[in-house]
Parts: structure tokens; C-alpha cells; sequence
């Protein structure tokens, strides 16, 4: 009875296997998060999604996410330490797996996506476009041992592949040599430093007590610096993607970082950047990372409910899929402009998920779902408890997870439970048992959101069981008290 919902990865793009296996074992809603890739795999997305649809005679819906105003990270500029690429031989059973070599220019496309160091070898283009069969890219690497990369087979214009027989760990800066073998000895042609691109972003290890500038410039993050006795020549710097929010916020201001895997507290305002004193990152500390988000609990923010991304992004949308999520939807006057945005490109009956994600939101949401059910939109509500429980606080979302819960119930609104299902088998394949105990009681809501993960056919098929057994004992908030038997 339960629907799962699955957010595609944008490797889905250009693997048509992996949504017909996700369609094949389960999942009836295909979730795009518009805060991630661009047009074109949104594109390949939902044409996969479309032709595994008619090959399995199974439908599933497109859910397309208006990215809204999540404020994000911006980039980090790597250490001159940092590791640039990484490659383990032993991930393969023959010890010489391939991996991509591409130029430059592909790399520094604006992206989303975290960087792979594990499979992405960069040159530059001009000595990219002039690579052979069984050249050299030759190195010194991290470790002091000489290493080689060997071109293996070209076969797009903007992609080869490499292989090596050694595991290498690849420093910035490093100096590679590109050879080709002539007679019986291999020719040095040319030399180059590896280059620095903009989807080759470091991070930033931080510990409680540590000093962080959050600074108006996106491109401005940079580890902390050290001089040679270990003093702190300058502290760490993390940008902000929106740089408005700098001048709203207080000394005293609560800032969290990556789902509240961080936590922060201004202490300093300047005009440009603000000082923030770390005030909780695990005993070990915490990595922080480009592109994760930030949250400013009991700061008014006054940001508009749609962006300029938002509006070209559901010109796209009306056209292809099949329901638009509402991200950071927070007043009834922001349901009202979202109404207006669709009916102006033709789309009054597109069904609209209302992603429930911060304070007001929650306050607002009888008003929100009276607004919704005059419209003539079919509409849901997602309880989105990422973000809501770094605004809450963990054990206010637990009871407000419940009166969403009844709220939607008595409007007869059916409700996405959202965030972290699974989480552990989706990532890393390891089994949690509290995790099925939480999916255990997402049987209350209409569907179920799983997130992408490498092991996400696994979590998949282990949600889908849990839900099955579930259903005989539950009917939305209400307690079937069958019979159990053993």
C-alpha cells in the first residue's frame, strides 16, 4: 500500500540498467533533485525512466525538486598537500582496473557533484587531444615512488580510458611527464603540473573550539594555514552561496553545517565575512566539504520562495514529469506564487509535493493545506527530516514528525516520509537495525523516500519487504491489532 520514492544519482543518466533494476524491484516515484545536474540528464533520467516503464509494464511517476534557496558551501581550495587522485588496484579482481582520463574543460564544468578522485585522471586539453594508445602519463607520486598511468583505448572524442598496475596517491601540483614509446625506450614529450579545476575541491577538518570564517564570496573556502612551528597563520574559510545571509546574521547567530553534522555560533561580525566558533564536530572532528548545506535556526532569512533557477527550472519541469516538489515552501503566499507559476505555463493540474522543512513551515501548515486544497492541483505534503530536525532540534521533530502526521490524515493529504531510510544499507551496504525499525513506522505515510547510495537495490528491496509485512498491521496512524504469529 506504501509507495517508495527513490532520488536518482546522475550516473542514472547513462545507465539505463540501473532504473530498470530500481523500477523492477520496487520503486514507483523517481525523484530528481533539480539542486544537482542540468537539462540534458535530466533528460536521459526520465527517458530511462519512461522506456523501463513500458518494457516492465510497471508505471512510475517523475517527482522533479525545485532546488529553492538551500544556502550551500561554496568550493574549497585544495591544500597544496591534498590528495588530487587516488587509485587502489585491488578495488579489481584483476589488479588493473580502468578509470577515465579527460580534459580540463570537462572537468571545470560547473558541477554539483562531489568530486570521484578515485577515477578521474585530468591533462590538459591540448596534450589530451594529442594522447595515444599506450602513451605514458608518468609521475613521482605522494609515497616517493614512480608511477606510471598507460593510456588504454580512445573511444569518444571527450573520453579515454587508463589503467595502472600500482596503487598511486596523487598530490596537487604534481609533475607528470606524458611519453611515448619510441624504438624501445619511451620519449619524454612533454611535461605539465597537474592542473588545478574547479570540481577538485578540498575540505575542511574541523573541531570544536576551532575558528571559521563564513565568507560572502562562494570561492573564498580554503583549509587553515600553519607555519612551519605550528601556529595558525590564518583560519579555515568556507564560502556561502548566498551572501545575503551574511548580513542578516548576529553575533550570538546558531549555524549548522551538512545536516547538523556541524554546529556553529557567530562570534564576530565584519562586513564581508563572519567569524564562527565551532561548537560541535564529533569527538574525532568532522570533514566539511563543498555544496552542503547550512542552516540558520531562529534567523528570519526572508528569501524568496521561488529563485530565478527555480522559474527557468519549471519550464523543464511542466513539460516532463509527472509532479513538482516544492522545496522550502514556508507561508501560504508562497503556495499562492507557485500556483501562479503554473498556471502561466499552462500546468493547473500538475500534482505539487510541498516539502515541510523549516519552523514556519510547520506553523503554517494548516494554512498551507487549506491554500492547497482549493487549488486544483493534487497535492502531498514531505516530511523533509533532514533539514526540519536541525531546525527543531531532534526531539521536537520526533513529536512534530506525529502531528504532520495527523494534520495530513484529517485533510486527507497523503504524506512522503523523507530522510535518511535506509541510510546505512543505501551507502555502505551495512544492515542497521534501528534503521528498520524507522522504516517499520514510515508504513504510517503514503510513501517512502529512499535517497541514492551505492548499495540502493539492496536498501530497495529491504524497504519494500519491511512495508509488506507492515501493512497488515497498520493503516496510517491507525493500529490494525491483528493477530501476530510466529
Amino acid at each position: 500500500m506504501t509507495r517508495i520514492m527513490v532520488t536518482l544519482s546522475s550516473d542514472t543518466a547513462h545507465d539505463y540498467r540501473a532504473v530498470y533494476d530500481l523500477i523492477r524491484e520496487g520503486m514507483n516515484i523517481a525523484r530528481i533533485n533539480c539542486a544537482h545536474d542540468d537539462l540534458f540528464t535530466w533528460r536521459l533520467m526520465i527517458k530511462h525512466v519512461r522506456q523501463a516503464n513500458r518494457e516492465l509494464h510497471s508505471p512510475c511517476r517523475v517527482l522533479m525538486d525545485l532546488a529553492g534557496h538551500k544556502i550551500r558551501t561554496g568550493q574549497i581550495r585544495p591544500a597544496a598537500d591534498s590528495t588530487v587522485f587516488r587509485y587502489n588496484r585491488k578495488s579489481s579482481a584483476s589488479g588493473r582496473a580502468e578509470f577515465a582520463i579527460v580534459p580540463v574543460r570537462l572537468a571545470n564544468e560547473p558541477t554539483t557533484r562531489e568530486p570521484d578522485i578515485h577515477n578521474t585522471f585530468i591533462v590538459p586539453d591540448a596534450i589530451f587531444s594529442q594522447l595515444a594508445e599506450d602513451d605514458r602519463l608518468c609521475f613521482v607520486d605522494a609515497k616517493g615512488k614512480r608511477r606510471h598511468v598507460t593510456i588504454a583505448t580512445i573511444t569518444q572524442p571527450d573520453f579515454i580510458s587508463g589503467f595502472a598496475h600500482k596503487n598511486i596517491r596523487l598530490l596537487a601540483n604534481t609533475v607528470i611527464e606524458w611519453q611515448r614509446l619510441s624504438g624501445d625506450a619511451y620519449k619524454t614529450l612533454q611535461s605539465f603540473h597537474y592542473p588545478e579545476v574547479n570540481n577538485l575541491s578540498g575540505s575542511i577538518r574541523l573541531h570544536a573550539g576551532d575558528v571559521l570564517q563564513l565568507h560572502k564570496r562562494s570561492d573564498h573556502g580554503h583549509p587553515a594555514e600553519y607555519g612551519e612551528n605550528g601556529e595558525l597563520l590564518a583560519p579555515a574559510s568556507i564560502g556561502c552561496t548566498a551572501p545575503e545571509v551574511i548580513d542578516i546574521l548576529e553575533p550570538g547567530a546558531p549555524v549548522w553545517f551538512d545536516d547538523g553534522k556541524i554546529g556553529a555560533r557567530v562570534i564576530q561580525k565584519f562586513d564581508d565575512y563572519l567569524i564562527l566558533r565551532i561548537t560541535r564536530a564529533g569527538p574525532a572532528g568532522a570533514k566539511l566539504k563543498p555544496d552542503k548545506g547550512l542552516n540558520f535556526p531562529g534567523t528570519r532569512l526572508n528569501l524568496p520562495s521561488l529563485t530565478a533557477k527555480d522559474r527557468m527550472d519549471l519550464d523543464f519541469i511542466c513539460l516532463h514529469s509527472d509532479m513538482v516538489g516544492f522545496s522550502f515552501i514556508e507561508t501560504a503566499d508562497d503556495m499562492h506564487e507557485l500556483i501562479a507559476e503554473l498556471a502561466s505555463r499552462n500546468s493547473s493540474d500538475i500534482p505539487v509535493v510541498a516539502k515541510i522543512e523549516t519552523t514556519d513551515a510547520v506553523k503554517n501548515l494548516p494554512d498551507i493545506l487549506f491554500t492547497s486544497m482549493l487549488s486544483t492541483h493534487p497535492f502531498a505534503v514531505m516530511i523533509a527530516r533532514g533539514d526540519l530536525a536541525v531546525e527543531l532540534g531532534s526531539v521536537r521533530m520526533a513529536e512534530i514528525q506525529e502531528e504532520i502526521l495527523w494534520l495530513c490524515e484529517a485533510a486527507h493529504v497523503p504524506v512522503i516520509w523523507a530522510t535518511q531510510v535506509m541510510e546505512s544499507i543505501a551507502k555502505t551496504g551495512v544492515r542497521s537495525r534501528p534503521e528498520f525499525t524507522d522504516a517499520a513506522m514510515s508504513v504510517r505515510a503514503e510513501c517512502v523516500m529512499l535517497n541514492k547510495g551505492s548499495y540502493i537495490l539492496d536498501a530497495l528491496r529491504s524497504l519494500s519487504a519491511v512495508l509488506k509485512v507492515m501493512q497488515n498491521h497498520q493503516r496510517k496512524k491507525i493500529s490494525r491489532l491483528r493477530a501476530l504469529h510466529w
